[in-house]
């Protein structure tokens, strides 16, 4: 059967040679367990609260490079009515900023890597961007990460403990409507502000 065949892999980066390893294979079945997992938890710690915009959206924010968990992430959304708004790794302080405070999220899924980004963009943003509460680091977290993004007025949290939470508290999935909104995608923002 399909679902027990590859569906998505990974290269582990060994840490102190830096180089990729062979790859590790998900099938077809834990990618959608562990995407229902991620959406269970996104709900069921209301990571992706409605927009009190015009036409109501739960988005959520993807800050990093290419890797399976972003696609998990993409899938969670897409089966329980969530909308994925990706932020380019390339992006400096003030974009990053820009788009978190025009699009309200609350929650940001991101590398280690560009949790710095996040916590400077919390703290030089005039009204301290107060929608935005949590970032869900995609690698284990240190106590002094944890403690960086307290101090920033963030909750520092793991995919790993969402995956734990959605397995916990399983929810069925809650599909969108046809026309719903998928993706809320921004230009580079090379010219000036990145526009949605």
């Amino acid at each position: 059967m399909s679902e027990n065949l590859p569906c998505m892999g990974y290269r582990p980066i060994d840490a102190s040679t830096g180089k990729a390893g062979a790859f590790v294979w998900l099938t077809y079945k834990e990618c959608w367990a562990k995407s229902r997992a991620i959406g269970a938890a996104m709900r069921n710690l209301d990571l992706a609260p409605l927009s009190e915009d015009e036409e109501p959206m739960r988005m959520v924010g993807l800050f990093t490079k290419n890797r399976y968990e972003w696609v998990i992430v993409e899938q969670a959304c897409n089966a329980y009515s969530g909308v994925v708004v990706p932020l380019y790794d390339t992006l400096g302080e003030s974009a990053v900023s820009y788009v978190l405070n025009q699009t309200g999220l609350t929650t940001v899924f991101a590398s280690k890597e560009e949790v710095p980004k996040l916590l400077a963009a919390k703290g030089s943003h005039a009204e301290g961007l107060p929608r935005f509460q949590t970032i869900v680091q995609f690698e284990d977290a240190t106590e002094q990460e944890r403690k960086a993004a307290t101090d920033a007025g963030l909750t520092l949290r793991t995919f790993a403990e969402l995956l734990d939470n959605g397995r916990a508290n399983p929810r069925e999935p809650e599909p969108p409507s046809p026309d719903a909104v998928a993706t809320f995608c921004y230009t580079s923002g090379t010219t000036g502000d990145p526009k949605g």
